[in-house]
């Protein structure tokens, strides 16, 4: 599971720091259906968009290796349906949860993620009542064992865009709840795997490495304008080397740019190949991709990813 964000942020400084200490994940979507007090505010077509930052240092508090506790890793949770002037941001800091092939009762599985928003920093009201929080849910489809959930893969706080079977908002008034289902556009994704796995690969001497990149625009087939960096975060000095337009891994004061334009889709392409894994010095080693959507020169981490290989010493 990939918890190692925070280790990242840790030790390369505040460029790549920033794009690591914390998760901005952002949706547009459409109202499907809604149910509960205020339901008639809400009209199915309507647009939604949302976002929530997390931050991915705070540890699980609970012991159930499929179940995820996460005190106060909702940074803001910020929603608005621009044609029908509801609109609502939490500020910090707001728990959530993650729930892992879950059994319930009748012997079905899913997965779930709960994403709660903390203290209401402003509002507009809902059906003239003033919105007291506000949380976002994820869910997949409730299925029979031996099919498998595939919303998450881990009780890991997830910081990649999610889209279940069942997501919905719940907003809660003088009223009492409602829940608004929505519908997400799939997001541009980035993709960073090592020897075919996406989270941690331990190397003993004598295993090749193979890193590998690749990215999904999404629905459209391109972001334009884009802003693409990689690099890797190795267990010696100085620590963060970017690959340049040369094809070069550089060590930099600043984020390298690798590309800037349109970025298109493209599928797992080798970034790394090595026959021996033991030319590289023991220790661990974080392989990322960030891809902005923007061409301002600075790197925001809007979509990022990252895969984490441990270089073993040789057995005594």
């Amino acid at each position: 599971m990939k918890r190692a964000l925070v280790i990242v942020a840790f030790v390369v400084g505040t460029p790549v720091a920033s794009a690591f200490s914390q998760t901005t994940v952002s949706y547009s979507a459409s109202v499907t259906s809604a149910n509960g007090a205020d339901a008639a505010v809400f009209t199915a077509g309507s647009g939604l968009n949302f976002s929530y930052t997390l931050n991915p240092g705070v540890a699980d508090t609970n012991g159930d290796p499929s179940a995820g506790v996460f005190p106060n890793a909702v940074l803001s949770l910020s929603l608005s349906f621009p044609g029908l002037g509801v609109s609502a941001t939490a500020g910090a800091a707001g728990p959530a949860q993650t729930f892992d092939n879950f059994v319930d009762t009748g012997g079905s599985w899913s997965d779930q993620v709960f994403i709660i928003g903390g203290p209401i920093s402003s509002a507009s009201l809902l059906a003239g009542a003033a919105i007291e929080s506000v949380e976002v849910d994820f869910l997949s489809g409730f299925l029979v064992p031996p099919n498998e959930p595939l919303l998450l893969t881990s009780d890991a706080l997830p910081l990649a865009h999610l889209s279940g079977a069942e997501d919905f908002v719940i907003f809660h008034t003088a009223h009492g709840d409602t829940f608004v289902h929505f519908q997400a556009a799939a997001a541009p994704v980035v993709h960073v795997t090592a020897n075919g796995q996406d989270d941690l690969v331990v190397l003993a001497p004598g295993d090749p490495l193979d890193v590998k990149i690749g990215f999904d625009a999404g629905p459209s087939g391109v972001v334009n304008p884009a802003q693409v960096y990689v690099g890797v975060l190795t267990p010696f000095p100085p620590f963060v080397f970017w690959r340049n337009q040369s094809g070069n891994f550089v060590s930099s004061a600043t984020p390298t740019i690798l590309y800037t334009g349109a970025l298109p889709s493209f599928p797992l392409t080798t970034l790394v190949s090595l026959p021996d894994s033991a030319v590289l010095p023991v220790g661990s080693y974080y392989w990322f991709m960030i891809v902005d959507d923007d061409n301002n020169g600075v790197l925001d981490g809007k979509f990022h990813d990252f895969v984490q290989t441990i270089v073993s010493p040789p057995t005594p």
